[in-house]
């Protein structure tokens, strides 16, 4: 009886992302972007994200801090207003008070 054995080298050479010349130009040099879909088809995304400059990541965030600092101090001003108009209330009470007690 003749005894076989099974040589792995082979099968994991071919079974292996096949080599790619190097005069072989890509079209892009990122991962393409796709979608798992029904039936795991592959699905292409229509839009790609487009890769903001720094320039652009720090004026788009500077924008973002002074919006934000613009609504806190509205939000100081209200608060404020709050508090003055709640002030002129207790001080439209007492005056009322003493004008009541002027007139008895």
């Amino acid at each position: 009886m003749t005894r076989m054995t099974r040589d792995f080298r082979d099968t994991m050479q071919k079974d292996a992302v096949p080599a790619v010349s190097a005069d072989i130009i890509f079209a892009s040099l990122r991962f393409p972007n796709y979608k798992i879909g029904v039936n795991n088809q592959i699905m292409e995304t229509k839009d790609s994200p487009k890769v903001l400059s720094m320039k652009e990541v720090v004026a788009r965030e500077t924008a973002q801090l002074l919006d934000q600092q613009k609504r806190l101090s509205v939000r100081d001003l209200a608060s404020k207003f709050e508090k003055g108009l709640a002030a002129a209330g207790e001080g439209r009470a007492t005056v009322k008070g003493k004008m009541g007690l002027l007139h008895f």
